[in-house]
């Protein structure tokens, strides 16, 4: 399929034609468009959106309001639903491993 007729298909369509399933890992691997942090991004009815909250809400259902969802498998271009937990802003930040992680365990 040509790449500008992939643009035209339902977000769904796009989303499932985006990722790649690794069979060691589980991961779904994001081959579609990525910020520079590394997140996945779509786009669904004319708006920017992280694949991998597109993913979790089209297979789980809405996110609780005020949480983030944590990448259990730490991949930030996995889209994989079940790799996906919601969690407090809090409790995200203390299971990352960036240095905002790195000064919490130090206090």
């Amino acid at each position: 399929m040509a790449l500008h007729s992939i643009s035209r298909l339902p977000a769904i369509e796009r989303f499932l034609l985006s990722f790649i399933p690794v069979t060691e890992s589980g991961c779904w691997l994001w081959i579609g468009a990525c910020e520079r942090d590394g997140y996945a991004k779509i786009v669904v009815n004319k708006k920017r959106r992280s694949a991998h909250r597109y993913a979790y809400e089209l297979f789980i259902g809405p996110i609780p309001h005020g949480l983030q969802l944590d990448h259990l498998c730490r991949v930030r271009c996995c889209v994989n639903p079940a790799h996906l937990e919601p969690v407090t802003g809090s409790e995200n930040v203390m299971r990352g491993n960036g240095p905002e992680t790195a000064r919490h365990r130090l206090l």
